[in-house]
């Protein structure tokens, strides 16, 4: 393994050229910034130092898609994926593969976003995240030796951007360790019992079924003696949850964590909890406000969620209460649409997209390609729109937009909209013209037929 020097651009971080040399390298970057000082320039050019493989290089096919928090409702998503492409060593592809995974898994760092990021060429070999022994700390692959041997180096995150950024400034080097310290500082594990406090901590933290539903009552079986409670840790500023997840505590036993889990485990495991199965833990028996033959049961996940198992634990009905028995209880706990439990098999349908089972009146009808499903509340919310011609719910797919920028099903997109005769383009029905034209083609045939009049009258008069 050989190495090359490469001179970097100050302005686009993009290489100049690449010597064999170290010493050359360093006279050419000395001589070239000496005519950047004389021209008034502040930035200066670099020099890093880069591994030369000995082995044959493929080309690798980079699909960098929005990174960070995607919003909730698909047609909110206006990012638009970033595709490069990049030669890399053969035995390079491999290990990157693995380090994606787990610059993923552990939640990366909070400067992805940035514009100085995305257009260097660390991020294809660093992958960094926080150390799994202490998150306070960076750790990421230096090099592709280190790769190869799933090495990391850990360092502190002001020193990072320093050693591969410090043409961001100081001062923005400091911003970035601030929102780092925030993001992955240690925090308190704090315990929520009572409906009030669970309720602040489901508002304020992770996604839920629970706050898209509306569904907060069903936090009672918890709350109401029952022998399971929530941890959670609270952000740096305190005004939100960083991670939740459910725990008995009298047994130190935590169940599937929500949000940034890694280190809510970590935490929880210093204080000698462990992820085992929940089985033997009571909870509430509530009648359902809505439903009076079923139970209020919001979606229990088995303990090893936290370990890809993202399957819903069972209950047995204990007369005044229920008992959690993961794999083999009476009832499933996972109608996350009602937040119930109790209804017989008959009671129940499938959703045709997402294959849940609801009650049969969660169900809504929905147009689609080749006729209508039945869709429960949450794929309907997030895959349906409404006709605004006659407020049919359709499938996304079906769905025709106006020229009125407005969303009709095909029956009263035909029956309002129409085409030009003359150019094709669609318009409003009433803005069409009695000879079938659009209002653009209507005025250039006025125009042509005055200038054709204008010209006989001329002839005429010659």
């Amino acid at each position: 393994m050989s190495s090359v020097f490469v001179l970097i651009d100050p302005e686009t971080k993009q290489p100049i050229k690449k010597y064999d040399d170290g010493p050359k390298a360093g006279v050419v970057c000395k001589r070239y910034n000496r005519a950047k000082k004389s021209s008034g320039s502040p930035t200066r050019a670099r020099i890093v130092r880069e591994e030369a493989p000995d082995v044959p290089l493929v080309s690798w096919v980079v699909r960098l898609s929005h990174i960070g928090p995607l919003p909730r409702r698909r047609s909110d998503r206006t990012y638009a994926p970033l595709e490069s492409v990049h030669l890399l060593p053969e035995d390079g592809i491999e290990w990157r593969k693995r380090e994606f995974r787990k610059s993923q898994e552990a939640r990366e760092p909070p400067w992805v976003v940035t514009s100085w990021w995305r257009d260097s060429s660390h991020w294809l070999l660093h992958y960094p995240r926080p150390s799994s022994a202490n998150p306070a700390f960076i750790a990421y692959t230096p090099s592709e030796q280190w790769g190869r041997e799933d090495r990391q180096l850990r360092v502190r995150p002001g020193r990072y951007l320093t050693r591969y950024f410090s043409d961001i400034g100081e001062a923005t080097i400091r911003a970035w360790v601030a929102v780092w310290e925030e993001t992955f500082g240690k925090a308190e594990v704090e315990f929520a019992t009572t409906l009030s406090d669970m309720k602040w901590v489901y508002k304020h933290g992770p996604n839920s079924c629970i706050v898209n539903q509306g569904m907060f009552y069903a936090l009672q079986v918890y709350s109401n003696g029952g022998d399971l409670s929530l941890a959670y840790q609270k952000n740096a500023s305190e005004d939100g949850v960083r991670a939740r997840g459910i725990v008995w505590k009298d047994h130190k036993i935590y169940g599937r964590l929500y949000g940034e889990s890694d280190m809510l485990q970590r935490a929880l495991e210093e204080m000698g909890y462990r992820n085992k199965t929940l089985d033997g833990a009571r909870l509430a028996k509530l009648p359902h406000p809505r439903h009076s033959s079923g139970w209020i049961m919001p979606y229990v996940d088995m303990h090893d969620s936290t370990n890809g198992d993202t399957r819903a634990s069972r209950v047995d009905d204990q007369g005044d209460c229920f008992v959690i028995n993961e794999r083999h209880g009476e009832y499933v706990c996972d109608q996350y649409e009602t937040s119930m439990i109790g209804y017989g098999p008959d009671d129940y349908s499938t959703c045709e997209r997402c294959e849940c089972n609801v009650v049969d009146d969660e169900l809504m009808s929905v147009d689609v390609v080749n006729g209508t499903e039945s869709w429960c509340n949450s794929c309907t919310e997030y895959y349906a729109s409404t006709c605004d011609g006659c407020g049919v719910t359709m499938c996304q797919n079906v769905v025709c937009a106006g020229p009125d920028g407005r969303y009709r099903c095909e029956t009263c997109h035909t029956d309002t909209v129409t085409t030009c005769s003359n150019c094709d383009s669609e318009l409003m029905l009433s803005d069409l013209t009695e000879g079938g034209l659009c209002g653009d083609c209507q005025s250039k045939q006025e125009e042509e037929e005055e200038e054709e009049k204008a010209e006989v009258e001329a002839g005429a008069n010659t």
